[in-house]
């Protein structure tokens, strides 16, 4: 019997180290957010996907601060400042756009297909056309924004306080 218990505290310890090491596989947010794979070469992590140290598996999304990141055409791009205000509209919804600041514009441009994959980009070549990343800032967040979400993005170059506005349907030669 003595063999038998020894053997029992032998296999609980055996379960116990199992339990520790399966604990240390478990990733737990530090904070409420909403909790986003991450990206390495085009494809994303999920479970039984092989991993090297060091690569950022996820990230922790603060749905309090929210950034729109747009691109914005290279002959577009001098009319853009840090500073201005931009009105966001999610695609499909209805309601007052959210209003935004832009707060970084990229210094150097990338090709306009740089984002998409490279069987892709080896089937229709290069896009010829520079595109330049804006962040933009948004003021106010709900449950209406959500990571990854389409947008549609107005950037106010001008305001003119009293102008008149006169629709073109209106207007006859």
């Amino acid at each position: 019997q003595d063999r038998f218990q020894r053997q029992l505290k032998a296999e609980d310890k055996r379960l116990d180290d199992f339990r520790a090491n399966l604990e240390k596989t478990a990733l737990r947010a530090p904070e409420p957010g909403v909790v986003l794979l991450g990206r390495m070469w085009g494809s994303s992590f999920g479970p039984g996907r092989q991993i090297e140290p060091d690569w950022q598996l996820m990230t922790l999304s603060d749905l309090r601060q929210m950034k729109a990141l747009i691109n914005v055409d290279e002959g577009r791009i001098a009319l853009v400042r840090r500073g201005q205000t931009v009105w966001i509209q999610p695609v499909g919804q209805q309601g007052n756009p959210f209003k935004g600041t832009v707060e970084r514009i990229a210094e150097k441009g990338q090709d306009e297909f740089s984002t998409l994959r490279q069987e892709t980009i080896s089937v229709i070549g290069k896009a010829n056309r520079q595109v330049f990343e804006v962040e933009i800032l948004i003021e106010a967040s709900t449950a209406h924004l959500r990571p990854g979400l389409r947008v549609e993005v107005e950037v106010e170059l001008q305001r003119i306080p009293a102008a008149l506005v006169i629709p073109r349907a209106a207007l006859r030669q």
